[in-house]
């Protein structure tokens, strides 16, 4: 993954952690206050409601529900202050377990709470009411509320966390797996072009010791195959027509060395030759069926290129009459290369097939989904036979 993968991937993260943290802000004190009001108000609407409603012989004194309410109100917000304090404490260490921060902000609200009752909302009580409401059940009533509303909100970070961690491993997981398989790729097509280059160098030289005409005729070509074969690998505008007439350059190369023993066939239509296709995909089973089927054949051989479409799928078939399949025919780096550019190119929608041919060879084929880039639409079919 490069620098600029990486930017991108913080920058995303970054945004989305930026979001989310001012949001938890936000949440935190708006309803970490929102909380205590409410808290408060239902604490003492419990404890003076019955007697509001249905009244008594002891009346309800204004003073002691809106001193209890203050109290609640106060103690609330003391034990959201402390949790806040704990929070960013925890917040700018390293990653710490769940656990920690709940048990020291539990300790923390229980003494935060326990000395503002001791300190502040008894003296006053005994000033404003003249004596103690109940502050044990009021100091237990706040804390376990307390608690109970940090924890929430620790929960609730914790997931928002998760998702953002979710986030960053799915845009690595697909930056890697996009940077692996085109790695992948260009060290196959690195392999693979010298194959081609060094391999034909090696007949020009041997050519040149025969018949030097010859050798430079080979030469020609072999530079004309080069000049279509080299640039292909970066082009994303690929199609049939320009693979069968670098087949055929490779070809005539090989019929300039072998002469008579060595026939070929390439037909298509023209509609089908402005069909998308990965660069030097149907090259490779064309050298494939050359190295591993005629190559150890005595005698003639023949190889035949046919590519037609139908109901939007091409189906190219690469056919020899040499010696068929043996073990090393399909699992070798070329059908490697192959299965690798379909595979990115197509997903499961491509199809590479390598079966016995009858009576003798092997026959391989190429199902992909029509993907035109277009030109002429004439139905004539185009036929190279040497």
């Amino acid at each position: 993954m490069d620098n600029t993968q990486k930017t991108d991937i913080d920058s995303a993260t970054s945004t989305m952690q930026k979001s989310s943290s001012l949001w938890y802000h936000r949440d935190f004190a708006m309803t970490g206050v929102a909380i205590v009001l409410v808290g408060a108000t239902v604490l003492v609407l419990r404890a003076y409601l019955p007697r509001w409603v249905f009244g008594g012989h002891n009346p309800v004194n204004w003073l002691w529900p809106v001193t209890i309410f203050a109290s609640y109100v106060v103690l609330g917000l003391v034990a959201l202050i402390s949790v806040r304090a704990i929070d960013i404490w925890f917040n700018r260490r390293t990653i710490v377990p769940l656990w920690r921060p709940i048990v020291v902000g539990t300790v923390a609200i229980v003494m935060a709470t326990g000395t503002t009752t001791g300190i502040m909302i008894a003296p006053l009580s005994r000033l404003i009411l003249g004596r103690d409401p109940s502050l044990i059940g009021m100091w237990t009533l706040s804390s376990v509320l307390a608690t109970t509303a940090y924890i929430c909100f620790l929960l609730n970070r914790a997931s928002v966390a998760q998702r953002e961690q979710a986030f960053r491993l799915q845009l690595e997981a697909g930056l890697l797996g996009t940077a692996l398989a085109e790695a992948e790729l260009s060290t196959l097509e690195a392999q693979i072009e010298p194959h081609f280059l060094f391999n034909t160098l090696a007949h020009v030289k041997r050519q040149y010791r025969i018949n030097a005409a010859a050798a430079d005729q080979m030469l020609a070509a072999l530079i004309d195959y080069l000049d279509r074969a080299l640039p292909a690998l970066k082009r994303t505008d690929w199609t049939l027509g320009d693979e069968l007439d670098l087949i055929q350059v490779y070809l005539e190369i090989l019929t300039q060395r072998f002469g008579a023993r060595f026939r070929f066939s390439i037909s298509a239509f023209d509609k089908d030759r402005t069909i998308c296709l990965p660069a030097l995909t149907v090259v490779t089973l064309v050298e494939n069926a050359i190295r591993h089927g005629l190559g150890p054949k005595s005698g003639s051989g023949f190889v035949s290129i046919h590519a037609e479409s139908e109901n939007a799928v091409l189906v190219i078939e690469v056919c020899d009459d040499g010696v068929g399949l043996r073990q090393s025919s399909g699992s070798g780096l070329g059908l490697a290369s192959i299965r690798a550019r379909l595979q990115l190119t197509f997903g499961d929608m491509a199809v590479l097939k390598v079966e016995p041919r009858h009576p003798d060879g092997v026959r391989s084929s190429i199902r992909i989904p029509t993907a035109v880039c277009h030109a002429n639409v004439t139905q004539t079919e185009l036929v190279i036979s040497q």
